[in-house]
């Protein structure tokens, strides 16, 4: 029976002290691959701890990929590759609780994700005719809940306190008060071992691609997911970058195929994949960290962030990396609203001397208002708060359109998958997606198909994206059954 003597938490919940040990455990050995794990009541009762606690253990840990569950038998260790394992995970972790209890931590919170809007799939009939009542496919948040009173005060603020500040040159980097405070932010949020020098802000992620081929090298190929989200490689296709994509299965983006590309960069989601919702597992994980150990990079982006609504957030590749290899990518957008284009990149030291060639010579692109604004909006709680008030509401909108699709003609002919994750989730059901997509839009509601992002059509099987966390949840209530007519589904 698993026994922890409880003397190292460190300052952590019962909940994050069990997470750990156990993924120590199971990197380091003293869990065997396919062992079964103690019932939650079991351990519970031998742990002297709730089994509510066990349960959100292990779920968390299943989520991570680092155990899997079979129905009426338990919870089983997976198989994970001896390569590249983070021996210092324990370490950087302790030494993250411990600087949090000494007060070196923000009181920061939450979220990095951020996804512009992105256009209509080209030459697929979609009518402009009838106005858009619902739009399933930008993923913008509702502008109704911006936190303009706080904003303005802390804009104020910045008049008053930083007025000689706000018309000085901004380093390229940015200004150190924001870099500093998203440091911090990620140490609370994410537990990652960062420094304000690793942190590059920029006017959004085009300008930050547009640095990262200038950093990397303009002569390396850039492997994307397929499907995936097709903006980021227009923009690097747009900048003249050699882009190929490659193909996933239900554990994400493939290795082999990655291999066989001939990339040397790769630009990926593996937490709450867009659009498959697919989180990529622990194993598969070390297997790209291995890959990118023999002079690779990777490009990780976090589109949700904190704004992933079922568990805890997952722990960031470059949390893994002991090689230097990762790059972190994420940006305010998606939390606070598209026309604040406060992006960052979180870079290895390795890159640092780099980044200095680079940067020594520019301004960065975000003013100094906005910079020196956003770092009291960190700093100050106030994030925090707002990235919980918007959980509450995207959580509310989900349990709304599920309970409305339950009840749905669309229940008995439609599946959906993903929908315990983050802010979007995919239909499967009988049609063409092409199809679907005008008869959906004639009816006033916007949405696209797998097949838009890069996945191969299957006939006769439509799968539809639902990207829509901005809708009230009214709307979303009633959308089930607008589709359903929309479709003719009854």
């Amino acid at each position: 029976m698993l026994t922890y003597d409880f003397q190292d938490m460190h300052g952590e919940t019962l909940y994050e002290y069990l997470c750990r040990k156990i993924r120590s455990d199971i990197l380091e050995g003293r869990l065997s691959p396919g062992e079964r794990m103690p019932s939650r009541r079991a351990l519970a009762g031998n742990l002297g701890v709730s089994t509510i606690t066990v349960e959100n253990t292990y779920a968390q840990l299943v989520a991570e990929g680092y155990l899997y569950a079979r129905p009426r038998q338990g919870y089983f260790v997976t198989q994970i590759r001896e390569t590249l394992l983070p021996a210092q995970t324990d370490r950087n972790k302790q030494a993250f609780t411990a600087r949090r209890d000494r007060g070196e931590t923000a009181a920061a919170a939450a979220g990095s994700g951020g996804r512009e809007a992105a256009p209509d799939a080209a030459g697929r009939g979609v009518s402009a005719d009838v106005p858009v009542t619902a739009d399933l496919v930008s993923g913008r948040m509702d502008t109704s809940l911006f936190p303009f009173t706080i904003w303005a005060r802390l804009m104020r603020r910045q008049l008053s306190e930083h007025r000689e500040a706000l018309l000085e040159r901004s380093p390229g980097a940015g200004v150190t008060a924001l870099r500093e405070a998203i440091a911090q932010h990620l140490r609370h949020l994410k537990g990652m071992d960062v420094r304000a020098e690793q942190v590059v802000v920029g006017a959004g992620t085009e300008y930050l691609c547009d640095l990262l081929l200038r950093l990397l090298g303009p002569r390396r190929r850039w492997a994307m997911e397929m499907p995936g989200y097709r903006k980021s490689a227009q923009v690097l296709e747009g900048l003249g970058a050699d882009v190929v994509r490659v193909p996933m299965d239900e554990e994400g983006l493939r290795i082999d195929a990655l291999r066989e590309s001939g990339a040397d960069v790769v630009f990926i989601t593996p937490t709450h994949q867009f659009p498959t919702g697919i989180t990529m597992p622990i194993r598969r994980r070390l297997e790209l960290l291995e890959w990118a150990a023999a002079g690779r990079w990777i490009i990780e982006d976090d589109p949700d962030g904190q704004l992933h609504l079922s568990g805890r957030p997952l722990p960031t590749l470059m949390s893994r990396d002991r090689g230097g290899r990762v790059i972190y990518l994420g940006t305010f957008t998606r939390t606070l609203a598209p026309t604040i284009r406060i992006a960052y990149l979180i870079l290895p030291e390795t890159l640092l001397p780099y980044l200095r060639e680079k940067l020594w010579y520019s301004s960065c692109t975000v003013s100094n208002f906005e910079q020196y604004t956003m770092a009291d909006f960190i700093r100050d709680g106030c994030y925090e708060k707002h990235v919980a008030r918007l959980q509450t509401r995207y959580r509310a909108g989900r349990e709304t359109f599920l309970t409305a699709f339950a009840q749905s003609p669309l229940a008995a002919t439609a599946q959906l998958e993903g929908a315990q994750g983050g802010l979007h989730f995919l239909m499967h059901l009988p049609g063409e997606e092409a199809d679907l997509e005008r008869r959906a839009r004639a009816a006033g509601i916007r949405i696209e198909g797998l097949t838009a992002c890069g996945a191969p059509a299957t006939p006769g099987q439509a799968t539809m994206i639902l990207n829509g966390p901005a809708l009230p949840p009214a709307d979303l209530g009633r959308l089930p059954a607008r589709l359903a007519e929309a479709w003719g589904i009854n």
